[in-house]
């Protein structure tokens, strides 16, 4: 009973602190999010100005700059059916930071319930390590020693089981950089059991196509092919330029993988409907279909945003494809957008912040939600919380209580005490009722002197000599998956047996 009275007391506490601190982010681009079981975790991002005629791609007087140490970090609980007006007004800000920064990548490690948040600019274009964000314990980690090789910007991480690939970007901490020091000829690979980088011996051409920043990847539904889709590469200087160096759009025909199991890069040639070059767009994977979302982007040429904002590639045949985005009367439609988060929840693909065509492409901080079976965009968002059970399976290390496992300690309570109380009575009133008919067999045997008592075969501890015990094991005792402690609390998980998480893009930069 005790126990059933605290645990309504927490729910009743935790929609009291949810209501209190809900609220709305401010304005941003160049953030990133994640989804964690059922809620999206965003974390930084910039606020952008009016550019002039000096500002450049890559020149010091950027139209960027980070957004404060305050309102840096939310989260937006989605496992519940609601509308995108109410959960865009709904978010939780989360106390606990690494301070400003943007131009990062980030992956959530769903065996963990953590994401990791590498590379980026902070402060003053100050670079940023490694880290690991614990949602159990709400608390940041250091995940690496102090490593150069994660110190970029302009990239991205995809996550598979314990190891995170940190692909292309470049590095502008340091002097005297050479254009190989700048930006990286191989992927990064970081062990979370290991604590350390490594970099496969397959290599990139320098200054070719494949040197890549500012592009989109994912895992694709093989849980082994890294797609890398659009952005720009380093070309070799004019003739004429004293610069080592050029930028030029990667062609949205070429597709870059790499292969997590040998370790191999290739290039693939796609078809269809081709989509002009970009940076700044969103990527994400269609599992069910085997297909990759492109949305958004921007010309870095022109400083505008791309017109044909929406494509679809199918990665059985490699062919791109778009198709007309339905609308609803009365709900907000998404449009030409770039900067933006877009993070996968069912079949309700999120866009969250970013710039629009609108106020001369400044930042917002609206939501949009686009549903993806259908291709409309949609004001009603059915919940999580159903098919995350249906696709997500149980994390053992994770000890906490959410709001709908304390709801159900308490139904279960009820229920308990229910059936409890259900058993007395029947065994009150089965104790009445035998008592009665003893009463009533021993009347009658006083009366009757021909009753004979038979003698008791078995004792109370014997056991009868035909008595076989089952000793078949149930079914349902069988772990779940398999897993072994480390002494530093990590767990080792086996991939086979539990999905594949699905990965939402990470967001590179724009400089201007």
């Amino acid at each position: 009973m005790f126990i059933c009275k605290t645990s309504l007391f927490f729910i009743v506490l935790n929609i009291f602190l949810t209501f209190v601190q809900a609220e709305k982010p401010s304005d941003r681009a160049h953030h990133d999010c994640v989804l964690l079981d059922t809620k999206i975790y965003c974390y930084g991002g910039a606020i952008r100005r009016l550019p002039s005629d000096s500002d450049s791609f890559d020149s010091g007087n950027e139209a960027n700059e980070a957004i404060s140490q305050s309102g840096l970090f939310y989260s937006l609980d989605v496992s519940k059916p609601s509308n995108v007006s109410t959960l865009n007004n709904n978010w939780s800000p989360i106390d606990t930071n690494i301070g400003p920064n943007y131009y990062f990548a980030m992956a959530a490690i769903p065996s963990r319930n953590s994401f990791i948040l590498t590379g980026g600019r902070g402060h003053s274009k100050d670079q940023q390590l490694s880290v690991l964000y614990d949602v159990n314990n709400n608390i940041w980690k250091n995940e690496t020693d102090s490593d150069l090789r994660d110190f970029y910007d302009s990239h991205t991480a995809v996550a598979k089981d314990d190891l995170v690939y940190i692909g292309g970007g470049r590095r502008i901490v340091g002097t005297n950089l050479t254009v190989d020091e700048i930006f990286p000829q191989n992927i990064r690979i970081l062990r979370f059991d290991a604590r350390y980088w490594r970099s496969p011996k397959a290599t990139l051409s320098r200054l070719s196509i494949d040197i890549r920043l500012h592009h989109k990847s994912v895992l694709g539904s093989d849980g082994k092919t890294i797609y890398y889709v659009g952005g720009m590469y380093t070309a070799p200087p004019d003739p004429v330029s004293y610069d080592d160096y050029r930028y030029e759009y990667v062609p949205m025909n070429s597709i870059l993988t790499f292969d997590t199991d040998s370790e191999t890069w290739n290039n693939i040639t796609t078809e269809g409907l081709i989509p002009s070059g970009r940076i700044d767009h969103s990527l994400t994977l269609k599992p069910h279909t085997n297909e990759l979302i492109l949305y958004g982007g921007v010309d870095t040429g022109t400083i505008n945003l791309v017109r044909d904002y929406f494509y679809i590639l199918n990665l059985d045949t490699m062919t791109w494809s778009n198709t007309t985005l339905n609308t609803t009367p009365g709900v907000d439609q998404g449009g030409p957008l770039y900067g933006h988060a877009a993070v996968l929840v069912g079949d309700s693909l999120f866009f969250i912040f970013g710039c629009n065509d609108s106020e001369y492409q400044q930042v917002n901080n609206y939501l949009h939600v686009l549903n993806v079976s259908s291709y409309t965009w949609i004001e009603s968002v059915p919940g999580a919380e159903a098919q995350q059970k249906i696709i997500s399976p149980p994390n053992d290390d994770d000890k906490s209580l959410t709001v709908g496992a304390i709801a159900g300690i308490v139904v279960g309570c009820v229920a308990a005490i229910s059936i409890i109380a259900g058993l007395i009575v029947f065994f009150v009133l089965r104790k009445k009722r035998q008592l009665n008919r003893g009463d009533t067999i021993k009347s009658d045997a006083y009366e009757d002197k021909n009753i004979i008592e038979l003698p008791i075969e078995y004792s109370n501890n014997s056991t009868p000599n035909n008595f076989t015990a089952n000793t078949t094991k149930a079914s349902w005792l069988a772990p779940y998956r398999t897993g072994s402690r480390k002494p530093d609390g990590a767990t080792t998980i086996d991939s086979n047996s539990f999905q594949r998480s699905k990965l939402s893009p990470v967001k590179p930069d724009l400089h201007l």
